[in-house]
């Protein structure tokens, strides 16, 4: 009905003004088309009051292609853009509103039976994989609009000519002129850091050549972000020259792919990498072993160089066999990047019925079985848990020297300082509310104990550095930080972040955290759960149980 009024409205405005007005033909302003979408501007010149004008198009059958009502303002600019779906040719505007009446031709307009016959030249040369034309045919095509700042930018012909044969060996067909647009871009893109050996400058462009979702509970994210700096590196590493030969997109993907999986193993700074990167190819349906094996297996495989699944597959068996509690306590030490799995089933969750430890020591009993080369924190892992501000894995593990995830952290602060976790409404985009995690977080967020890595990014599941948790709890405690800060200076006083360094040494001055060792304090390395719970226990000790006593 609508149309139907729009269309009597305009056939009875235009039939008006022919009675009682010559059209004066004019040009259009100006016009912009590329691919189907057509803009046009048009001065209709100053109006007395603001009005609705009709616009229609007629091609050059006198066939309707275009019909709107606009409104104009007394500036008398009109603006509008529409999908051409007619024939190329010349084009006949109207614009009639109040005492408007005006017409507007343009010759040689580009119709949709252009854009589809250069959209099958362009299949047909992709097809047929010639180079030669397709660069001709595309780069001859003025009316598509492409951006060629990056594409003049590159090195050499030889790079320029590379554009089209990444082309011809990623696409096949095409769909539209808008798409022969965004292949071009991708191709520069591709050759550009190609030339350079860039492999993670494609990676980041392409919206992450490696599809492959980083665990079950996620699947925005690639697993390449969820494992430690040390493995990423090595994977754009050995990429960076395997860009250099790869014909295209789909090849880098696919080597990207299973170079992502032997080079993580190879690398990994922790089995958690290991574990990571193997369960989501499990989930991806590209790798056949069990997920979330025994620690034992995935810190056998660590370090090792895979060439095939049957290679990682026999390894596993070699160590598939139980082993005796309290073997293998796990990995010291850290570094950048790691990202530590959702403990599972929700691992902090208290343990039923544990098992009190007598006094301290190894020989009387113990609530968690691993304790054994972290027996110098026994006491205060103990206290905590008795407070209910830590508990184990599952399984009467604690897992002393696994790695503490971001939202592990979060989690920890809350317990300590005593607040309740509320759900609410936090900036940040990547954790999902129906994570176990999300209350915590927004409730250490709400009461500025933490902020993200970005404005929009908290990066949950990425491991806590020793001065980021150092950071986050100086705000907890809300210590005085220049009473607090003394004259010592960690050796490598260099690395830690001038966010950070007030808060290590409030921290150090009072007893409630120390370096890996008397002079070194590691700032950006990992935080492992034992480290964790001495740094909570000493600030509830000298400040938080001080105060409620």
């Amino acid at each position: 009905m609508k149309k139907r009024l729009i269309c009597m409205i305009a056939s009875s405005a235009i039939l008006i003004s022919s009675i009682f007005t010559a059209y004066a033909e004019e040009p259009v302003a100006s016009v912009e088309q590329g691919s189907l979408v057509v803009k046009v501007k048009k001065e209709l010149g100053a109006l007395a009051y603001p009005v609705d004008v009709t616009v229609t198009a007629y091609d050059k059958n006198g066939k309707l292609t275009y019909l709107d009502i606009i409104p104009v303002g007394t500036d008398g600019k009109l603006e509008f853009q529409f999908y051409n779906k007619g024939i190329s040719g010349d084009y006949t505007f109207y614009f009639v509103g109040g005492t408007i009446s005006q017409t507007a031709t343009l010759n040689g307009f580009i119709g949709e039976d252009y854009w589809v016959n250069y959209v099958n030249t362009v299949t047909s040369l992709t097809e047929g994989k010639d180079a030669v034309n397709l660069k001709s045919t595309v780069m001859g095509e003025a009316n598509l609009g492409l951006d060629l700042t990056e594409y003049n930018a590159l090195a050499t012909e030889q790079d320029k000519d590379n554009v089209f044969n990444v082309m011809i060996a990623d696409y096949s067909e095409f769909q539209s002129a808008e798409a022969v647009k965004l292949a071009f871009a991708d191709a520069v893109n591709f050759v550009k850091c190609s030339a350079s050996g860039n492999a993670k400058g494609y990676y980041s462009y392409a919206g992450k050549a490696l599809n492959i979702p980083a665990g079950t509970d996620s699947e925005k994210i690639s697993v390449l972000d969820e494992v430690s700096q040390k493995a990423q590196n090595a994977v754009f590493s050995a990429m960076n020259t395997k860009i250099k030969t790869c014909s295209g997109k789909k090849a880098f993907a696919n080597e990207l792919k299973y170079q992502t999986l032997y080079t993580v193993i190879a690398n990994a700074e922790h089995y958690n990498d290991v574990k990571y990167v193997m369960n989501a190819y499990v989930d991806a349906g590209i790798l056949n072993v069990k997920k979330d094996m025994s620690p034992e297996i995935y810190k056998s495989l660590m370090n090792k160089n895979f060439t095939s699944e049957s290679g990682i597959k026999a390894a596993i068996n070699e160590v598939s066999a139980p082993r005796p509690s309290g073997v293998g306590g796990g990995v010291g030490g850290g570094g950048g990047g790691v990202a530590v799995p959702i403990p599972s089933q929700a691992s902090d969750i208290k343990e039923p019925e544990p098992i009190k430890s007598t006094d301290g020591t190894l020989g009387g009993k113990m609530r968690f079985s691993d304790m054994e080369d972290a027996k110098w924190a026994l006491d205060k892992v103990e206290t905590l848990c008795e407070k209910g501000i830590l508990s184990g894995v599952g399984d009467g593990k604690f897992e002393p020297h696994r790695y503490v995830s971001r939202e592990e952290f979060a989690k920890m602060l809350c317990s300590l300082g005593g607040f309740e976790p509320q759900a609410g409404e936090i900036p940040f985009n990547d954790i999902p509310k129906d994570s176990w995690s999300y209350p915590y977080i927004c409730t250490a967020y709400k009461n500025g104990l933490i902020s993200g890595v970005s404005i929009s990014q908290f990066s949950p599941r990425s491991m806590v550095t020793r001065e980021q948790a150092a950071t986050m709890l100086c705000r907890m405690i809300n210590m005085d930080i220049e009473e607090s800060l003394g004259t010592f200076e960690f050796d490598d006083d260099s690395g830690i972040s001038d966010w950070a360094k007030s808060a290590v040494y409030s921290l150090h001055s009072k007893g409630i955290i120390n370096g890996r060792t008397s002079k070194i304090f590691s700032p950006t390395e990992a935080m492992t759960r034992v480290e964790a719970a001495v740094l909570l226990f000493g600030a509830g000790e000298k400040v938080i149980w001080e105060k409620e006593d």
